[in-house]
């Protein structure tokens, strides 16, 4: 009796186990962390190979470039490159979600005069993990190259949130579909 047990919890040890390691390990072996920004505001998984913009000076280097001081680096993700990131901002825009609809349409139309050449993949508002957003996918064309970006728009505490993940556009088919399982990641305490 003591041994079956014994075996029935170790299979649910092992199970459990199974289970975790292949929630944090998918899409070609990438293994996922969780991520958290603004004091838990916003939690999502992100694969460990993107860093920390303030990991190390040359990750803080490659962020206080490509973003000119917008962003706090803790709140960039990067790879090795810099060709790849996930920026979260929570700024001090006051937003309200019945604001959404008119962030989708005003965001469109900033894109499309401000960056003609920009193809649109999807625009929409989705529901992730109960938190309604604005949704844009859409590649635009930097100095030498063209960027896939994936943008979620909300309110959080009132004021305006952006989770953005991009990469240039020839790494689309390897980070596009971890890019869609980040977003359907993110959660937002209130």
């Amino acid at each position: 009796m003591n041994r079956a047990i014994r075996m029935c919890a170790g299979l649910a040890a092992l199970t459990l186990y199974v289970s975790t390691l292949s929630t944090a390990m998918a899409d070609n072996g990438q293994r996922f962390v969780q991520r958290a920004f603004y004091g838990g505001l916003v939690t999502l998984m992100a694969p460990a190979a993107l860093k920390r913009g303030d990991v190390n000076a040359d990750y803080e280097d490659m962020v206080r470039l490509k973003y000119a001081g917008k962003v706090p680096a803790e709140h960039v993700l990067i790879d090795h490159s810099g060709a790849v990131n996930i920026v979260v901002r929570h700024g001090p825009q006051p937003m309200r979600m019945s604001d959404l609809p008119f962030v989708l349409e005003k965001f469109q139309a900033l894109l499309r005069r401000e960056r003609p050449g920009t193809i649109w993949h999807e625009i929409t508002m989705r529901t992730v993990n109960g938190h309604k957003f604005v949704f844009l996918d859409y590649t635009t064309a930097a100095v030498d190259t063209k960027i896939r970006n994936l943008t979620l728009m909300s309110s959080a505490r009132g004021r305006m949130l952006a989770v953005s993940f991009n990469f240039t556009q020839w790494r689309t088919p390897r980070w596009l579909p971890l890019a869609k399982r980040v977003l359907a990641s993110i959660r937002v305490q209130e």
